[in-house]
């Protein structure tokens, strides 16, 4: 699970905010800092540079909004449901099927990782407005990089089906290579390079449109380093 590094030493007027164990309780207009109980819970951060994480062990969900801002959110073990907001957010999901949205902004979400069983657990991350960075870690995951210069990053390596049965699959919705995206592929010596783009994709359980591009040989997009790079 990635925890996105936070110093709130670093901040002005931080403000601590009291968790409640039903509803919905909303920040300040400062920075604030916010830890959500189980079962489940409702956070607005308000405006500000919010650090909002979830502490959900048994059950349970999260619903947070960052608000205007540069916020952290880091998600717990079960379902989290963020959105940042305006501003650069950094949001990290946890191990479950998360819903998590950027918002305005250059922003920088994780899906982490899901325990899926074939027909569930499927992180839906969405970037929108801004030059955001989407990261896939292991699981299945369908993104959204919205209008901008968009990273979709795919740091898992070549094995399906997954070790609880299910089968990973990685969905990418909007490649658009006029817009500045580039999808990375870590780990792409472990894939079948001799085939096209297309197919070497496809082999790779990532479903997505890139056009003229997936008729060249996958090899020529290959890095020094193993990973793959399409822009």
């Amino acid at each position: 699970m990635v925890f996105w590094h936070y110093q709130a030493a670093h901040l002005r007027g931080v403000n601590r905010v009291v968790h409640v164990l039903s509803g919905c309780t909303r920040g300040t207009s400062g920075n604030d800092e916010y830890e959500a109980k189980p079962r489940s819970d409702c956070y607005d951060g308000g405006e500000g540079d919010d650090l909002i994480e979830s502490n959900f062990n048994h059950g349970g969900h999260f619903t947070a909004f960052g608000g205007p801002g540069n916020d952290t959110m880091n998600g717990g073990w079960w379902m989290d449901n963020f959105d940042g907001g305006p501003g650069n957010d950094k949001i990290a999901g946890g191990p479950n099927e998360d819903r998590l949205r950027g918002g305005p902004g250059d922003d920088t979400i994780h899906g982490g990782f899901t325990y899926d069983n074939g027909s569930v657990g499927t992180d839906r991350m969405y970037g929108d407005d801004g030059n955001d960075t989407l990261i896939h870690e292991y699981g299945s995951a369908d993104m959204t990089g919205g209008r901008g210069a968009d990273t979709f990053r795919i740091e898992s390596r070549f094995t399906t089906p997954n070790h609880h049965g299910g089968t990973q699959r990685v969905t990418i919705r909007d490649f658009n290579k006029a817009e500045g995206d580039r999808i990375e592929v870590l780990h792409a010596q472990d894939g079948n390079l001799s085939r096209s783009l297309n197919q070497f994709m496809k082999s790779a359980n990532i479903d997505v449109d890139l056009g003229s591009l997936g008729s060249l040989p996958a090899k020529q997009f290959v890095q020094a380093d193993g990973s793959l790079i399409v822009r």
